[in-house]
């Protein structure tokens, strides 16, 4: 209820760059100190609201962890209250994970977005992602039928429009990269679809 760490598993010690034995007895701003990744304001303190809620509370996105060296994490965390009996606060527990890899993958694929719909506007180019588990394709643009056919809204799926011998050549390629036997797909998808082509 004072906010002092009282224990700290070796994870948490590894990502602050504090020893349970340095932390224990500290307070936990001293520790566990989080900025904003957007403008690096200080973030309240999760476990400070739970204890005054009573409730689990979740950081907000872009939340970066500051460790020992100065060095910083992207991370998520929770905080929920521990209770006695009674049912009375007595404490705290905080949990977080490093999230760097997914905030890095995902600013990653934002750009890679904004990049693929520049090019889309001004070039005769379309980009489709195929989920390797599922081997679902969907359009990545704002304007998914603009290459393959639709009707009325919707855009055909694969099935429906492109040839049986052809489709599962492709979806072959697409699980061999799913298990890593090869990194490129390539091929001709002829279409049977004797409906009227329209484009946006």
């Amino acid at each position: 209820t004072e906010e002092k760490v009282s224990m700290m598993n070796p994870v948490a010690a590894v990502l602050t760059g504090y020893t349970e034995r340095e932390a224990i007895g500290r307070p936990l701003d001293d520790i566990f100190r989080i900025v904003s990744y957007v403008d690096d304001l200080p973030v309240p303190s999760p476990v400070r609201e739970a204890l005054t809620s009573g409730e689990i509370v979740s950081l907000a996105n872009h939340t970066d962890l500051i460790a020992r060296d100065g060095s910083r994490l992207h991370i998520a965390d929770s905080a929920a209250p521990i209770r006695n009996a009674a049912g009375a606060v007595m404490g705290t527990i905080l949990v977080f994970r490093d999230v760097t890899r997914e905030y890095r993958q995902r600013d990653e694929l934002n750009s890679t977005m904004a990049l693929l719909e520049q090019l889309s506007s001004s070039t005769e180019i379309g980009f489709f992602r195929t989920d390797l588990r599922t081997m679902v394709t969907a359009s990545l643009l704002k304007h998914p039928c603009r290459f393959v056919p639709r009707e009325g809204d919707e855009c055909l799926p694969p099935e429906k429009w492109i040839f049986p011998e052809d489709l599962a050549k492709i979806q072959t390629q697409y699980q061999d990269v799913s298990a890593g036997k090869r990194n490129e797909i390539s091929g001709v998808l002829r279409s049977n679809y004797t409906g009227r082509m329209q484009y946006l």
